[in-house]
C-alpha cells in the first residue's frame, strides 16, 4: 500500500524521518488499525500558532503638569508694630506762648497701634495725650503823656502785668510712623481735643495803681508735631518730638511746645 506525503517547504532530513514512519504505520495498520491511527497522531507535528503581529501604536507618557505656583505671602509684621500693641507713657517738654507765657510741661500718653492691613510702609498709632504746665509771663504796659508846654504826647512806661496760669490739655492724636531701619522711625502727627485755664493777672500801673483779676477760659486745641521715635530694648521707646505746636481757639496760650519723653511697651 503506497501512501503519499506531501509536505510543502520541509528540509530533506525532515522528509526522510517522515517517509520512514509512514512505512512503519503502513505496516503496523496491517496488523493493529488502533494502533496506527494513535502513530498517526503522534507524528503529526502541531500547527505553530500563528504570531500575532506586533502592535504598531507608541505609547508616550504625557508629560507631569507645572506644579501651581505658590500664593505670595506678606512677610509678618515686626513685634513692635503688631496691631493691638500698646504704650504707655510720659513726657518733659516746654511752652513757649507766642503772646505772653513759658513754662515746663508734664505729659502722659496712652497709645495703641491700629495699622491697616494694607499699610505696608507706615504704621498708625493712636494716642490719648493729657498735659499740664503753669506758664507765666510779664507784661510791659505803657502811656501816653502829653509834657506841659509841649503839644508832642510821649509813651512812657506805666507798670507791668504779671500773669500766672494754669493749663490742662487732653488731646487724642493719630501718629503716622515711617521705619527708616529696624527699631528707628520717624513720624508725624495731629489731633484736636480740649483745653481748661485758670488764669491770674496782677496788674501795677501807674496813676491806678494795682489790680487783680482772675479768667477761666475753656476751648479747643489742635495739635500738629513732627518727631523721632527710637525702640532702644524690646520694651522702652524714647520719643523726640522738637516740632510741635498747640494752637488754642479760646483761650490765650497757642504755643511752640516740643516735648522729650519715653514709652513703655505693655
Amino acid at each position: 500500500m503506497e501512501r503519499t506525503i506531501s509536505y510543502c517547504g520541509a528540509s530533506a532530513p525532515r522528509l526522510a524521518a517522515l517517509a520512514r514512519l509512514s512505512v512503519f504505520g503502513a505496516a503496523l495498520a496491517l496488523a493493529n488499525p488502533a494502533a496506527a491511527a494513535a502513530v498517526q497522531r503522534t507524528a503529526t507535528p502541531a500547527t505553530p500558532a500563528a504570531k500575532q503581529p506586533a502592535s504598531t501604536t507608541s505609547t508616550f507618557a504625557r508629560p507631569p503638569a507645572a506644579p501651581a505656583p505658590a500664593p505670595t505671602v506678606a512677610p509678618p509684621r515686626p513685634a513692635s508694630l503688631r496691631a493691638d500693641t500698646a504704650f504707655f507713657g510720659a513726657g518733659i517738654g516746654a511752652v513757649s506762648a507766642f503772646k505772653t507765657g513759658k513754662a515746663i510741661s508734664l505729659s502722659l500718653d496712652y497709645a495703641i497701634v491700629r495699622t491697616p492691613a494694607g499699610w505696608r510702609k507706615l504704621d498708625l498709632e493712636w494716642h490719648l495725650v493729657a498735659s499740664f504746665s503753669r506758664p507765666t509771663g510779664d507784661t510791659e504796659l505803657s502811656g501816653t503823656v502829653t509834657p506841659p508846654y509841649s503839644g508832642t504826647p510821649v509813651a512812657v512806661s506805666s507798670g507791668s502785668e504779671e500773669l500766672k496760669a494754669t493749663l490742662f490739655e487732653v488731646v487724642p492724636t493719630a501718629r503716622v510712623l515711617w521705619t527708616a531701619t529696624p527699631g528707628v522711625a520717624f513720624f508725624a502727627e495731629g489731633g484736636l481735643g480740649l483745653c481748661q485755664t485758670l488764669e491770674r493777672y496782677d496788674r501795677s500801673e501807674m496813676f491806678y495803681g494795682r489790680s487783680q483779676r482772675s479768667e477761666y477760659a475753656t476751648g479747643f486745641v489742635a495739635r500738629l508735631g513732627l518727631g523721632l521715635a527710637a525702640d532702644v530694648t524690646p520694651r522702652w521707646r524714647v520719643v523726640l518730638e522738637p516740632v510741635a505746636f498747640d494752637l488754642q481757639l479760646g483761650p490765650k496760650f497757642s504755643a511752640f511746645t516740643p516735648t522729650l519723653g519715653v514709652a513703655y511697651r505693655l
